[in-house]
């Protein structure tokens, strides 16, 4: 904010790392990035349980494909060779991203027909799990940890909104992103009607008393936000204000929507 700065001094060194796991696995990613290259091994050691293990096991593998090495020791702790070279690994494919295709996957569970090409059946991106999630929020209302895959968390409530609900856990770091996802899901699911419990690590969605939105939905400067409201309205109809939010990750996210015959109008 205005008024606040931070300085930064000196130059990575190599070395032990303590790291707390729970707050973000960007932490991880950096340091797996750059200590490789220093000279001197380092290790990398979290001081808590991690959570989005999943990305920091996909930072591992795409250094190995160009040739850099990380020694995973055990869930908590990497040890990471220093004087590293990385090699070209020549033409790379790029997998496709989970984490996008989750919102249209979760128009066939209200009535869309979306076929997605492209999708890597053994890809280790964590947000693959929506394949299994989307289908339980269909046939029940279940309880569902998004601890290695909190990025699923705004579409999980969409989705959850339009079908039979949902309670959701290890929901605490959704405050840490973009916005405080939870909250924001809540204050605009509510404007539909729907029931939204949010406590200090779980959140409860209950749609019973679903219906049109009484006024415009807010995006909270947050693309993830922006992009799971507006799947629910593909149900309704409504405006949302602050939608360039999805310039952040996906800035063809309505062209795509016009795509599928879903109209969208901007302003």
């Amino acid at each position: 904010s205005d008024g606040e700065k931070i300085t930064v001094c000196g130059g990575l060194k190599a070395g032990e790392y303590e790291v707390p796991g729970n707050i973000s696995s960007q932490f991880i990613t950096g340091l797996m990035l750059a200590l490789p290259t220093l000279k001197g091994d380092s290790v990398i050691r979290l001081t808590t349980e991690p959570e989005s293990l999943s990305y920091i096991d996909m930072t591992v593998a795409s250094l190995a494909a160009f040739g850099i090495v990380i020694e995973k020791r055990n869930e908590r702790e990497w040890f990471i060779k220093g004087s590293q070279k990385r090699k070209s690994p020549g033409i790379i494919n790029v997998e496709a991203d989970e984490s996008g295709a989750a919102f249209f996957g979760a128009l066939n569970y209200i009535g869309g027909d979306v076929k997605l090409d492209n999708l890597n059946e053994n890809t280790c991106q964590g947000d693959r799990v929506w394949r299994s999630l989307f289908p339980m929020l269909k046939s029940g209302r279940p309880e569902i940890s998004i601890k290695d895959c909190p990025d699923l968390g705004p579409i999980l409530m969409a989705l959850a909104a339009c079908l039979n609900g949902v309670t959701l856990t290890d929901t605490a770091r959704l405050k840490i992103k973009e916005s405080d996802r939870g909250s924001a899901m809540a204050q605009e699911l509510q404007k539909l009607g729907i029931d939204v419990t949010v406590n200090e690590n779980s959140i409860t969605v209950d749609p019973s008393g679903i219906h049109a939105p009484s006024e415009a939905l807010d995006g909270h400067n947050d693309h993830r936000i922006v992009m799971s409201l507006a799947i629910v309205l593909t149900v309704f109809g409504g405006k949302i204000n602050g939608a360039q939010a999805v310039s952040k990750s996906m800035p063809q996210f309505f062209t795509m929507l016009n795509s599928l015959g879903i109209e969208t109008e901007e302003g």
